[in-house]
């Protein structure tokens, strides 16, 4: 592929909060996909997480209270300005630089689950992935996670209800994004930990690109308290994503 194509396909990670999206991104970056030279803690690419907050808080919005995003009044910096900023590449010869121009790349947040069409105007060519896992268990970890020391807080997410209702808006709006004809693929949680053969192949089709993903065993599994059994039972995408 030439330099510019590279450019143009950046790898975009969608899917709710605590739902394997760090991890992904992780083996993205260890089977060469470049995911961002400066990340936080949960392997989000720190220009791409910066532009997310401010794109969802133009809309009064924000990763509790997300919303679609497809515009925005900001002046932010050119394709190739970023390219070269997540590969920090500034002063180094003209060389180094188009060697890097021609390197896979991405990024993963949670967040471009509703600012995907903002990105899409900018990459149309970029190559989508969909993480998805038990909401059940994405609602206890959001939960677990909230009593860290270290992590953001909010009082709502002590209430697992919340953390749950949460988890559908943003499996509803990727079906809004499936509704669309915007292309994509769905990986789950599970299949990623174990290795399937099945989920590496799809990626390795999806991401023209080979895969280096090791079995990491069973994930945490979070005790389930009554109130959220009786919300998963009732929640269709539930059983859509094959988790009832």
């Amino acid at each position: 592929m030439k330099w510019k194509d590279q450019l143009q396909c950046p790898v975009i990670i969608i899917g709710m909060h605590r739902s394997g999206s760090s991890m992904l991104s992780r083996i993205l970056n260890r089977s060469g996909i470049f995911m961002g030279l400066f990340q936080e803690h949960n392997a989000e690419a720190l220009r791409f997480l910066k532009i997310n907050r401010l794109l969802l808080n133009e809309h009064g919005a924000s990763w509790l209270e997300p919303k679609e995003v497809s515009n925005s009044n900001h002046d932010f910096p050119d394709n190739l300005s970023l390219y070269r900023e997540h590969f920090k590449l500034g002063i180094e010869s003209k060389i180094y630089r188009r060697w890097f121009y021609n390197y896979p790349w991405g990024w993963k947040d949670p967040r471009n689950t509703f600012t995907l069409p903002f990105w899409l105007s900018r990459f149309p060519k970029a190559k989508v992935v969909h993480i998805h896992r038990d909401g059940r268990q994405v609602a206890m970890s959001l939960f677990r996670r909230n009593q860290r020391k270290g992590e953001v807080h909010d009082q709502r997410l002590n209430d697992v209800g919340f953390g749950f209702r949460l988890w559908e808006k943003y499996l509803m709006q990727v079906e809004e994004w499936k509704r669309r004809g915007i292309s994509f693929i769905d990986v789950e949680y599970e299949a990623v930990t174990d290795a399937s053969k099945n989920v590496v192949k799809l990626l390795e089709r999806h991401l023209d690109h080979e895969m280096r993903i090791d079995p990491t065993g069973p994930a945490s599994m979070h005790d389930i308290p009554d109130r959220l059994e009786e919300l998963a039972a009732s929640s269709s995408l539930m059983k859509q994503y094959g988790y009832l």
